[in-house]
């Protein structure tokens, strides 16, 4: 009878679902087994000793291995102490004496507090004169961003450092939030989000001063289709237009929305641009490139397809 297999029958196909983690994972294996804090067989003598204090000292390896470099978690993090002491019954030495403390080890380990979640109260104190004839003031509380909202600073950036730059939607943190005993749907998050856009269209300004102050540039358009959106059908397609440039010490992505993937938007968007224009050989670029004399830089498989569609002679594999 041949050796039986403990793993399920489907458990091999699972590991479809995870080649990229097993991929990290085998990358990464001998860097940990060279890199970790402590043998593995430490935690073990560790628990014995603590268990039999009374146990004969054991003689060192003859040939004692080379010890490993310890990681060092950055200074920033906060240290939590957590100190661990021997029972009362086991500070005593195998000849009846009191054990006193010489020193101690350190092990690290990295913490986390999950996000906490809490209300705050803006009290304001209101004022009366002792004659009683003055009238009421009431203190004043700082500008908030969606004013009559219960979203606070707070709150709408970690939305939006979620959304946009963890790329988590926000069906998803509305489940997050859920399992904390929140009930923030994601109609709800959107809104705030869309209301708050124009607080931020200063910043906007700002970002295309800078991309259009470099002679460098990059630009593309993906095609959406947004299913919901006021007149229009649900299989209508829409663009997302992506700028990339400003200077290396400053770089500025600017990401745009519009129904149209046609030249009227990449000569709005690149209105003001001059010098070097990093795109493809979509044709809606063509406008804006001829009236700024912008000079296209195409990947290889553009320019050979623009030098095939323009030049009147065969190309030579020297050229």
């Amino acid at each position: 009878m041949g050796r039986s297999s403990e793993k399920h029958p489907g458990q091999a196909d699972l590991s479809l679902f995870n080649e990229a983690e097993l991929a990290a994972m085998q990358a990464t294996l001998e860097e940990e087994l060279d890199n970790t804090d402590e043998p593995v067989s430490d935690s073990a003598t560790d628990a014995d000793d603590a268990a039999n204090p009374d146990a004969p000292d054991k003689a060192p390896p003859a040939n004692p291995a080379k010890p490993r470099p310890r990681r060092v978690l950055p200074d920033h993090l906060e240290r939590v102490r957590v100190t661990h002491e021997l029972d009362e019954e086991h500070r005593h030495g195998r000849c009846g004496g009191q054990l006193m403390p010489i020193g101690e080890e350190i092990t690290e380990q990295i913490g986390v507090i999950p996000a906490r979640q809490f209300v705050i109260q803006h009290v304001k104190i209101k004022y009366a004169c002792e004659c009683k004839e003055c009238g009421v003031k009431t203190a004043l509380m700082p500008l908030q961003p969606l004013p009559g909202s219960q979203a606070s600073p707070s709150i709408l950036a970690y939305t939006m450092v979620a959304k946009l730059l963890d790329c988590l939607p926000l069906y998803r943190q509305e489940k997050i939030w859920a399992r904390e005993g929140l009930d923030l749907s994601r109609s709800k998050l959107a809104r705030w989000l869309i209301d708050r856009a124009s607080l931020l269209q200063p910043l906007y300004n700002l970002m295309q001063e800078v991309f259009f102050a470099y002679d460098i540039a990059m630009s593309d358009d993906t095609g959406i289709q947004v299913l919901k959106e006021d007149g229009r059908s649900a299989s209508s397609r829409s663009a997302l237009w992506i700028r990339r440039g400003g200077a290396p010490e400053t770089p500025v992505v600017l990401l745009d929305y519009n129904v149209s993937k046609g030249s009227a938007v990449a000569s709005m968007l690149l209105e003001e641009f001059k010098g070097y224009l990093v795109v493809d050989a979509a044709p809606s670029f063509n406008a804006i490139v001829s009236k700024n004399e912008l000079v296209t830089v195409l990947c290889n498989d553009h320019y050979l397809e623009s030098f095939f569609i323009t030049s009147d002679k065969p190309l030579s594999l020297s050229e």
